[in-house]
């Protein structure tokens, strides 16, 4: 994915290092010295909503209608599951773990986390807003 003077690519998140975006429903993660894609994922609908990369720049998770967590050392990990679907944002926890937002609209509405080296993740709590009127900006 070419991203100089690509008006489409929207950053999700950036380190020193690496670049994670996409162009409408495809998710790249980009080494900016190199210009390479170090990964790269089309999402099954939508677009990526938001993302994260490791303080040791050697993971990744995007977020949207699937959950995809891509490691230095193995293929990418896919969620499809309904209970974690549209994903709305995600924040650090440890250098290993991240917690996020599913989508506080839906009957869904919960704060999740996942551990990179396990790939395990449980429900902190729910977290429904579904009686507010909707806003991009959510404090959780």
């Amino acid at each position: 994915m070419n991203i100089s003077g690509n008006k489409y690519f929207k950053v999700l998140a950036e380190t020193d290092t690496l670049i994670l975006g996409h162009e409408f429903e495809y998710a790249a993660l980009i080494n900016k010295r190199s210009k390479r894609e170090v990964f790269y994922h089309g999402f099954g609908y939508g677009d990526p909503c938001c993302g994260i990369i490791g303080p040791d720049n050697n993971w990744c998770a995007i977020g949207g209608n699937e959950l995809i967590v891509w490691t230095k050392d193995r293929v990418a990990r896919i969620f499809i599951e309904i209970e974690i679907s549209w994903i709305k944002d995600m924040r650090l926890k440890s250098n290993y773990e991240f917690e996020f937002l599913v989508d506080p609209w839906s009957e869904y509405g919960a704060i999740w986390s996942l551990n990179i080296e396990t790939m395990e993740k449980y429900k902190i709590k729910d977290f429904c807003l579904t009686s507010l009127p909707y806003t991009d900006d959510i404090s959780w």
